[in-house]
């Protein structure tokens, strides 16, 4: 047996060596945040074949299973009750691998464009209000809001994992973090007193089709997969799922807030049936039906100037309302005038408080939040008055009169400022119109412009949501 070949066995026996050692995905890495009392699905490689045990700080019996002939596994392991107590896990074919100071608690993703990415110090020329009180404040909650960033990336095919690492919550990491998403989990976490754990999945400059699997964007016929994007330097149809979502699609969630639409206003024909196909696809690549969907209403914005905006906020809210456990989030307040021209706004912190209200009575079914914007129920015609009623109004509205936003028109389809005021008594929740320009008035509109902002809030400040009574 001469040296070469010594030297070869040698090589085989260690490269084998080597390629046996368990292997998860970053999203499985030291720090993370598991979905208390459930069963969280966990998987990663091992050796071809094996059988693969798994055992937990929190339960004494080691969970079991085998991996396939490319040495994948998968399983599910339950998880107790929310602590702040650090647990680790360990998973073992022969060679061992531990995952250190994990926390059970609540995991939210949080996943869209750059509204959502937007960090907590904020973008050029695009500050974040309070941005300095954020980072001050966030080592009071070391130890209880962790965040992973998905590395963005894009890929032409689906990705087995993809690159990230679970944070704490300190100044020098809190400055980076998703300012949505971040404040949304504080808010979460002074209520629940539990962990909070945010898998933070954005790309700035994506429309929604970047999000969506190959197999459906191939339905498409209005869109192609070789069309340019160099102004923005933006991925391509489906890449961003391959490279960023694919990894993580199955880590137990309670839910997920979703920010994205302004990419796809030129098209927003479209947005609901894409929203809609986002949607069940999540819940399916998750295996989780009726996951709670939060879906975040784009800003007022001078987009093109010709409304195309309000469109697509209208094919948001209508989603909503179409699908279970889909709940909108309302903004058109979250803008100052002269933002007009900023589709990055400062109120960050104000979505993102504003999503876990709702979030709280909702999902968390707290019944002491009132997280719901009020929304347009009906119209009837009395003369030359319109009079509107509203759901989640019930106590009535923010103003008598001094409101401004609404907007009639008559047979001749011109839409003129309406004077608004309140009738019946402060717990009505009905709002009377009249225009000196309108004799018959037929149709009504609220703030259904690429930028126009209204001051009708309900009694919890929560505005009302942008609407249209005609079909023009």
């Amino acid at each position: 047996m001469n040296r070469q070949f010594l030297l070869s066995l040698l090589f085989l026996i260690c490269s084998s060596t080597i390629g046996a050692k368990i292997q998860l995905p970053a999203i499985f890495s030291d720090g993370m945040i598991l979905q208390q009392s459930t069963n969280v699905k966990i998987w990663g490689k091992a050796n071809k074949n094996t059988d693969v045990e798994i055992r937990c700080s929190w339960n004494d019996t080691p969970f079991r299973t085998h991996s396939n002939a490319e040495g994948e596994w998968n399983t599910f392991i339950s998880t107790p009750i929310a602590g702040y107590q650090p647990q680790q896990i360990t998973v073992s074919d022969g060679d061992i691998y531990t995952v250190e100071n994990v926390l059970i608690g609540e995991v939210w993703l949080c996943a869209g464009q750059s509204n959502m990415e937007m960090p907590v110090r904020g973008f050029q020329n695009s500050p974040i209000e309070h941005a300095s009180d954020i980072v001050a404040d966030a080592a009071q909650y070391q130890g209880k809001v962790r965040v992973i960033k998905v590395k963005k990336s894009v890929a032409e095919t689906p990705q087995t994992d993809c690159s990230g690492v679970w944070k704490e919550s300190i100044p020098e990491n809190a400055y980076l973090f998703t300012a949505v998403g971040y404040t949304f989990a504080i808010a979460l976490q002074k209520v629940l007193n539990v962990p909070v754990g945010i898998i933070d999945c954005t790309y700035g400059g994506t429309d929604i089709e970047d999000w969506l699997p190959k197999e459906i964007t191939d339905t498409y016929t209005d869109i192609s997969r070789e069309k340019g994007k160099a102004k923005y330097h933006a991925p391509r149809i489906s890449t961003v799922y391959n490279s960023m979502v694919h990894p993580i699609a199955g880590y137990t969630l309670r839910g997920t807030v979703w920010y994205q639409g302004e990419n796809n206003v030129v098209r927003y024909e479209t947005y609901g049936e894409r929203l809609t196909d986002f949607i069940n696809m999540w819940r399916e690549k998750w295996q989780q039906e009726n996951m709670p969907f939060y879906v975040i209403e784009i800003v007022p914005y001078r987009f093109y100037q010709d409304d195309k905006s309000a469109y697509l906020r209208e094919m948001q809210y209508k989603v909503s309302q179409s699908l279970p456990q889909v709940q909108y989030v309302g903004t058109n307040d979250m803008v100052d005038p002269y933002e007009f021209n900023q589709v990055h706004p400062k109120r960050k912190i104000g979505i993102g408080k504003r999503t876990a209200w709702l979030a709280l009575e909702k999902t968390y079914q707290r019944d002491c939040f009132f997280g719901e914007c009020p929304s347009y129920k009906a119209m009837r015609v009395e003369g030359e008055r319109v009079i509107l009623s509203f759901n989640s109004a019930k106590a009535g509205f923010n103003l008598f009169e001094g409101m401004v936003g609404f907007e009639i028109a008559g047979e001749d389809k011109i839409f003129y400022p309406a004077t608004a005021r309140i009738v019946g008594t402060m717990h009505l929740s009905e709002i009377e119109l009249f225009s000196g320009f309108v004799s018959k008035p037929i149709a009504v509109r609220y703030c259904f412009h690429d930028f126009m902002l209204g001051n009708v809030t309900n009694v919890w400040g929560k505005p009302l949501i942008p609407f249209r009574t005609d079909t023009w």
